[in-house]
């Protein structure tokens, strides 16, 4: 093991000052590209964050609206549907009064069990 780190280290080249400082700190052309790029990146991300919120209130908006759209027919249907049964239990009071009846037997026999 010993004859590989004497090996390796007569063929490795000693790093000069300016090389060492280049992969340290870059150069200013370099490192000026650089943030410019990052900060290119960064301003692509916001934007595109931005888009993606923007997108997803109008989807959230536009569920919302359907979902109130359809809650309101449905207000509507059963408003229609109990205004019909007030009717018919106008129009034939006994009748009503014997379903009424039957139905709260049958419930009553259900849960007695």
């Amino acid at each position: 093991m010993e004859t590989l780190q004497k090996s390796h280290t007569s063929t490795h080249k000693p790093h000069t000052t300016t090389t060492i400082n280049h992969r340290v700190t870059g150069s200013h052309k370099t490192t000026g590209t650089h943030r410019r790029t990052t900060g290119t990146k960064k301003t692509h991300i916001g934007r595109v964050a931005t888009s993606l919120l923007h997108h997803g209130k109008k989807v959230a908006n536009d569920l919302y609206d359907e979902g109130m759209n359809k809650v309101g027919h449905a207000e509507d249907t059963v408003k229609e549907y109990s205004d019909e049964l007030l009717l018919q239990i106008q129009r034939k009071p006994f009748v009503s009064l014997l379903i009424a009846g039957g139905i709260g037997f049958l419930l009553s026999t259900l849960f007695r069990k």
